[in-house]
């Protein structure tokens, strides 16, 4: 017998890996996905059989590969059941064509018939039995493009993670063919960086000794986590001027259904960074500023915009560049939107201000307390998702906006060339909506994920993200 299997917290996920799947149920799935659009190489764009081809040599061309890599070869495993304690184990037999699929769009393929499919995909939990993680081939776009729609827990993988394990499987070059996918294990590439290890990888054999130590090290490490997260929170309830929550009121802070929306939008990365030089303030800046005046607008369309600012939390990564590419390594701020205010230019100053200050606060902590502190402020929104609590207490927030950085230059798949990329984001109970952009060749791709109930008639605010852009491009004369 391994000595390991005798301690109960040998291969646990970590706390924050962890309360995804604690706070999971089926009205707030705690998966994150993105939608992919592709337009087809020059050998498949004459006709729809030839784009049809392409793809069945895709499909079969994916499912060749058996052998996973990290961590798309693990599954849970709950061995001891200990304060629910979660493991990883490698899954030696995976089913490639439960989790890779092909699908079509009914006509007349219009991007509204994309959204719709691809937003009852997202609505659904991840079979805990398998891999948690599938990717959708969707076919049948009027205009000839081809989709792919793909979502990992966030148990597994975070936003920046995910991207990483994602654009292993594209190139710079369009002349590339026969290209491993994101998923498989490529014979001629580096093992990949992780962190996570399934319960029977036993490459490490420890003495009693250190059994011991490691347990009382563990123990240790959680008692210090919960004191410091206990003393950050109580200083941030005393102090507000330094965690600007609680948040009012909006329709966006009740309980969720099973429902989902989602809609995207490509905005030119330019028309962020010239009003940015323009108003001395950063690129994500102008974001949250943009994001808060299609907010104000849409709540005050429907007679619903509160006196008081919203505030949003904005995720962090204090993942580095060379650290592993799953697992979660994340904290967060609190902001304001500024939504109490008509002038867009005086909106902008007051977000600068607020994330000026944030910056300036987490400049002082090291990673590790960077990721505690991420712990303080997403902690209290896991844990109301499992007590039930959520959605009917104050909130701490009001909205999440978050930035998942992207390549700066064009990528392609066996040659047909990455037109757009949308990141697809989970809500909580009690936080209805997420605003999420990711940057991709000169452009900022924004993916709104929603509960179709709560927030009705969401589209709209891709028309408000518009208005509001050109609102301050106007302000800081670059329109």
């Amino acid at each position: 017998m391994d000595l390991r299997d005798l301690n109960p917290f040998h291969g646990a996920l970590p706390l924050m890996d962890a309360g995804w799947l604690l706070a999971e149920a089926p009205e707030h799935p705690t998966h994150v996905g993105v939608l992919m659009l592709f337009e087809l190489p020059p050998e498949a764009d004459g006709t729809p059989s030839e784009g049809t081809a392409w793809i069945d040599e895709t499909i079969a061309g994916a499912l060749q590969h058996h052998e996973l890599r990290s961590p798309f070869d693990l599954k849970l495993t709950r061995p001891h059941g200990l304060l629910g304690t979660y493991s990883w184990e490698q899954d030696h037999d995976p089913d490639l064509l439960w989790h890779v699929r092909h699908l079509a769009l009914p006509r007349p393929g219009r991007i509204r018939e994309l959204l719709s499919l691809v937003s009852r995909l997202h609505t659904p939990t991840l079979d805990r039995h398998r891999p948690m993680w599938e990717a959708h081939l969707i076919e049948g776009l009027a205009d000839g493009r081809v989709a792919l729609y793909w979502r990992a827990s966030h148990a597994l993988m975070d936003g920046v993670a995910a991207m990483r394990q994602l654009l292993t499987a594209f190139s710079p070059d369009p002349d590339e063919r026969d290209m491993v996918p994101p998923w498989a294990a490529d014979p001629n590439a580096a093992p990949p960086r992780s962190k996570l290890r399934g319960r029977n990888d036993r490459s490490i054999n420890p003495s009693p000794t250190g059994l011991v130590g490691s347990a009382i090290t563990a123990a240790t490490s959680n008692f210090r986590l919960t004191s410091t997260v206990s003393q950050q929170m109580l200083r941030g309830i005393s102090h507000r001027s330094e965690v600007p929550y609680p948040a009012p009121d909006t329709i966006f802070n009740t309980r969720l259904t099973a429902s989902r929306r989602f809609v995207a939008q490509s905005y030119a990365m330019d028309r962020f960074r010239h009003t940015a030089k323009a108003a001395d303030a950063t690129i994500n800046d102008v974001v949250l500023s943009v994001c808060g005046g299609a907010l104000r607008r849409y709540l005050d369309q429907r007679g619903e915009l509160p006196d008081e600012s919203l505030t949003a939390l904005v995720p962090v990564s204090v993942r580095p560049a060379d650290g592993p590419d799953d697992g979660n390594a994340l904290s967060a701020t609190l902001t304001t939107l500024a939504t109490d205010v008509e002038d867009p230019a005086i909106r902008l100053e007051r977000v600068k201000a607020s994330m000026d200050k944030a910056k300036a606060r987490m400049k002082t902590m090291t990673r590790s307390q960077l990721a505690t502190y991420g712990t303080l402020l997403f902690g209290p929104v896991l844990a109301a998702q499992v007590t039930g609590t959520a959605g009917s207490i104050p909130p701490m927030f009001n909205v999440i906006i978050s930035n998942v950085p992207g390549p700066d230059e064009p990528l392609y798949w066996n040659g047909a060339r990455l037109d757009g990329m949308y990141p697809m984001s989970l809500l909580f109970d009690g936080y209805a909506l997420n605003i999420t952009q990711t940057s991709y060749a000169g452009s900022f791709e924004f993916g709104i994920t929603a509960d179709r109930m709560a927030v009705p008639r969401m589209q709209r605010l891709i028309d408000h993200l518009e208005d509001s852009l050109t609102a301050l491009e106007e302000a800081y004369g670059v329109a």
